[in-house]
């Protein structure tokens, strides 16, 4: 039986960059998943690519603490960013959600 490379630990960049620090890849698989939960918890202030005027996510440079603690305390720089319940986005979560953002161009 072959191991799943997603539980590698040696397995930390993805095709398309990965999740540093993460064996979740930036596979389609998990792409898709990061859009359904972007689409689930984001969209409706950020729109559907993130595009929103206002909400707009482009070319963020943050880590996963940061963005962990941002979803989960609100913005901390003046933002207007809400509390995301762990109920709804829980950490597990991040890395699909930060793989679709990289997809779309808006986090590096």
């Amino acid at each position: 039986m072959r191991p799943d490379p997603r539980l590698d630990p040696r397995a930390r960049r993805g095709p398309s960059g990965g999740e540093r620090g993460s064996p979740v890849s930036d596979d389609p698989a998990t792409v898709a998943e990061g859009r359904r939960l972007f689409e689930a918890a984001c969209a409706r202030c950020h729109g559907p690519g993130a595009e929103v005027d206002g909400g707009a996510l482009t070319d963020l440079a943050l880590s996963p603490e940061r963005m962990n603690g941002v979803l989960h305390a609100g913005s901390d720089d003046g933002g207007i960013m809400p509390t995301v319940p762990p109920s709804t986005l829980a950490e597990r979560d991040l890395p699909a959600l930060r793989a679709y953002l990289r997809s779309i161009r808006a986090l590096r």
